[in-house]
């Protein structure tokens, strides 16, 4: 593994996802900005899209840092981390 949790590799997919996830958002604003159309269940589906697009790179993250950092930890240290991940996924739903 390269300097840090995630290689080049892995960082590269992220971007792409996040590439997919910023052109659903900017479709999103048009759709919203379009005064003579009003397709809400498209944009519901688009919302939902890169919601769930980008709960997939959360999830990834974290299962790296899990892996790579909090593993190395002190176990005081780990397990406050461990607690502080499981809140924020908690707060996904």
């Amino acid at each position: 593994m390269e300097k840090g949790c995630r290689s080049q590799e892995e960082n590269k997919d992220l971007v792409v996802r996040l590439n997919r996830i910023e052109g659903q958002i900017k479709t999103i604003r048009t759709q919203l900005q379009d005064k003579d159309k009003c397709d809400c269940m498209s944009i519901l589906n688009q919302v939902r899209s890169a919601t769930c697009a980008m709960r997939g790179v959360w999830e990834i993250i974290a299962a790296r840092h899990i892996e790579y950092c909090v593993a190395e930890m002190e176990v005081t240290e780990r397990n406050q981390v461990i607690e502080e991940i499981v809140s924020r996924l908690k707060e996904l739903r």
